[in-house]
């Protein structure tokens, strides 16, 4: 026989709704790590180790989560040697010709070995015995299939009936048929009748004798999911090869499993009996049953307290979960959920998911916001995706598409394809933003291009945006004339945030000119008679903290790159005026009258807002840090934004809520907050603030920068109660905030 190889294919595209509330559909069980400190996909991986005639794993994934396949398998070791996404579910039976068509294409002598992610094996020695056989079995035509014995009369497998006295080889049996999920009746009967086995759904086969069988049985899967295999758009990403199957004719392919399209009519089938340990982690009573058990026979995870409790599985993820007098239950605690059954009955957990989805519960779909149980985020690996989206997709993208070709300006916003929106006027700040990303980019992430990209909206700012009185205006018309030429003390703080990293990245001796005429400007003219800055000119009479906290974020620039004391000074001013006026009871607010006593006359002008709250934490820290001066204010604030200042359905940082901590009705979260929070905690945080902030990072991709609505590069700017979709657009300026969170990854 020509030399064997075996190459494990991974199917990873479930859900896992009966492991609901902690698996979800945007957050499948197989990415979390249930039984160890890996993930259950990881742990898969690692049972078939690359060796003399073992291949590197190949994943079969739902495309919104391949790159975090690719993260966690390269962090273990364990790299995949390909990813095939699929666009959408359509059973195994496609999957599995996909990856036949892989490994036929690599290697036409090469062995399929066919593994489900969400499998618990600790017995590898023997498991590796048993795929060798079946292997061999393969090489020689058959496809084969572990059959477990079973222990019990499960209704929750199906069953394969095989002739143990007529074995093909050595440990290789004949199938008879294929069984569906029993009645208990109906099971006990193949437990007595001893010639029937739990289906593992594990599968060993050649390319040919698969996709040949296939073609018999189910031409319309074989040819379509072949042609969504040759017609696949194909990226590197970090030396994985990442295949996206051809939607149009996955979309064609019939849905449909490996057992009805092909094992059910097959006179190829074969088995060999599984002598390890097994369970397919399908259920919160598998999950039990392989758990580690203490002296009552309880399984717990998390911050658990029992009393006269038994055999219970107890999971808790945020909060004390505390149980007496009980037995036999499963109870799993998220920060946005409770689950409670019998464990004998969690199979009907899946209804529960089932109501949630009918209902458009986000409890069913997105991701925890605080997903700690035992996985420690990679810190590397979040860098290393946000970096690489950030240097080779966004920041080409807003530098060259993104800038009008007329005016060198940026663009206000982009549509969800990545079009600008030429016909927006655009605010002056939206120029002075980008500017500093540019800069900050090409200083503290290494982006090459950075100082180039940085000089067309640079020259636009100076050259269109300063005024004939020495200020800047506010807001440009499409064709960069002014719609608003009145002077902003929001706009010019970003002005001088521009001019400082610009000046830092050129070293441009004429930008510390233009930032000290605007400083000039400043304190003449929007300098209030009494304390602090006017919101701009022509005055207002309702004044804001916001302001100020931009002109300490410029101030504190200049202080930290420049050692420039008149900006150390202003830095100064900035943080008295936050001491004695902006903070009020141990909360930031945000209105105040023109003596800059508190305005909380409206419902509106009395909502805080939680992102401002983590965003002057991180400057007021950063004060500290930069000149050593203390701010003693910042931990209530903290405190509060933490407790008050999140939608537990959603597990993303709300827009606004009452000073007293209620929530408004439906409260919507911008992602400029989120970005905050992520900033504010991996630069300051504990080591367990550090973790929250990690999975953040996870949610903030999920919710905001990806799906199939939205083209690499952009982003959903606002979503309701709920977590839908509420943005008009993706707009220029939140790449300031973007910008901010990745420097601190």
């Amino acid at each position: 026989m020509a030399k064997l190889t075996i190459y494990p294919c991974i199917l990873s595209g479930g859900s896992g709704t009966r492991l609901w509330p902690v698996s979800r559909t945007n957050a499948p069980k197989q990415l979390q790590p249930l039984i160890s400190k890996q993930s259950l996909i990881v742990e898969t991986a690692l049972r078939t180790p690359v060796g003399v005639d073992i291949a590197a794993p190949i994943i079969i994934s739902n495309a919104s989560y391949a790159k975090d396949i690719a993260t966690q398998l390269k962090g273990a070791g364990t790299p995949a040697s390909h990813i095939l996404t699929e666009p959408f579910g359509r059973n195994t039976a496609p999957a599995a010709a996909a990856a036949a068509k892989l490994v036929q294409d690599l290697d036409p002598s090469g062995i399929v070995l066919l593994l489900p992610a969400d499998h618990y094996i600790s017995d590898h020695p023997t498991f590796l015995a048993a795929i060798r056989l079946a292997a061999n079995a393969a090489q020689a035509g058959h496809i084969v299939t572990f059959g477990m014995s079973p222990t019990h009369p499960e209704t929750g497998f199906g069953y394969i009936k095989y002739n143990a006295a007529s074995a093909i080889s050595d440990g290789v049996f004949p199938v008879d048929k294929f069984v569906e999920k029993p009645d208990l009746e109906t099971a006990k009967s193949y437990l007595a009748a001893g010639d029937y086995a739990w289906n593992s759904g594990m599968f060993v086969f050649s390319p040919k004798t698969y996709l040949g069988e296939l073609t018999q049985f189910n031409e319309a899967i074989a040819t379509e999911a072949c042609a969504a295999f040759d017609k696949a758009d194909s990226e590197d990403f970090e030396g994985t090869d990442i295949r996206h199957l051809d939607r149009t004719h996955f979309t064609n392919c019939p849905s449909d499993s490996i057992d009805f399209a092909v094992m059910e009519h097959t006179q190829k089938a074969a088995l060999v009996r599984g002598e390890f340990d097994w369970s397919d982690v399908g259920s919160w009573a598998a999950l039990y049953e392989i758990g580690e058990k203490n002296v009552h026979g309880n399984v717990l995870h998390g911050d658990v307290i029992t009393h006269d409790t038994t055999n219970c599985l107890i999971s808790s993820q945020s909060r004390l979960v505390s149980v007496a007098g009980l037995s036999d239950l499963i109870i799993s605690e998220t920060p946005d959920a409770i689950m409670i059954c019998p464990r004998e009955q969690s199979q009907y957990v899946k209804n529960l998911h089932t109501q949630l989805v009918e209902a458009q519960r986000v409890e069913a779909t997105s991701p925890v916001c605080q997903h700690t149980l035992t996985h420690r985020y990679d810190r590397a690996a979040q860098r290393r995706w946000y970096r690489e989206w950030l240097t080779q997709t966004v920041l080409p993208h807003w530098s060259i598409t993104a800038l009008s070709p007329d005016t060198g300006g940026s663009f206000e916003a982009c549509d969800y394809d990545g079009n600008p929106l030429t016909d927006l006027n655009v605010r002056l700040r939206v120029h002075a933003r980008q500017v500093y990303s540019f800069a900050f980019a090409a200083d503290q992430l290494d982006w090459a291009e950075g100082v180039e990209a940085l000089k067309k909206p640079l020259a636009h700012l100076l050259k269109t945006g300063r005024k004939a009185d020495g200020g800047f205006g506010h807001i440009y018309k499409p064709d960069g004339s002014w719609a608003k030429d009145n002077s902003d003390t929001y706009d010019h703080a970003f002005v001088l945030m521009a001019l400082a990293w610009a000046y830092k990245v050129t070293g441009d001796e004429a930008l510390k000119q233009e930032a000290e005429q605007t400083l000039g400007y400043l304190q003449s003219a929007l300098k209030h008679s009494d304390k602090g800055y006017l919101e701009g000119l022509p005055a207002f009479e309702t004044r804001r903290a916001n302001p100020h906290m931009h002109l300490l974020e410029a101030a504190l620039a200049w202080t930290d790159l420049h050692g420039s004391e008149p900006f150390a000074d202003l830095a100064d001013e900035i943080v008295d005026l936050f001491s004695n006026h902006f903070y009020r009871d141990g909360l930031l607010r945000e209105y105040f009258h023109d003596d800059l006593s508190l305005n909380d006359s409206t419902e509106a002008l009395a909502l805080v807002e939680p992102g401002h709250l983590y965003e002057w934490a991180f400057l007021l820290n950063s004060y500290h840090s930069i000149t050593g001066k203390t701010t003693p204010l910042t931990e209530a604030m903290v405190a509060f934004a933490d407790k008050y200042g999140w939608n537990q359905q959603t597990g993303l940082v709300v827009d606004q809520c009452h000073p007293n901590g209620e929530s408004l009705a439906e409260p919507t979260s911008r992602m400029w907050p989120q970005t905050e929070y992520v900033r504010l905690n991996l630069t300051y945080g504990s080591r367990a603030d550090i973790e929250k902030a990690l999975q953040h990072l996870q949610t903030i991709r999920m919710m905001y920068l990806e799906g199939d609505d939205l083209t690499r590069g952009m982003w959903r700017d606002k979503l309701d109660h709920a977590g839908q979709d509420i943005s008009p657009n993706a707009p220029a300026s939140t790449l300031y905030h973007i910008i901010g969170m990745i420097g601190a990854i």
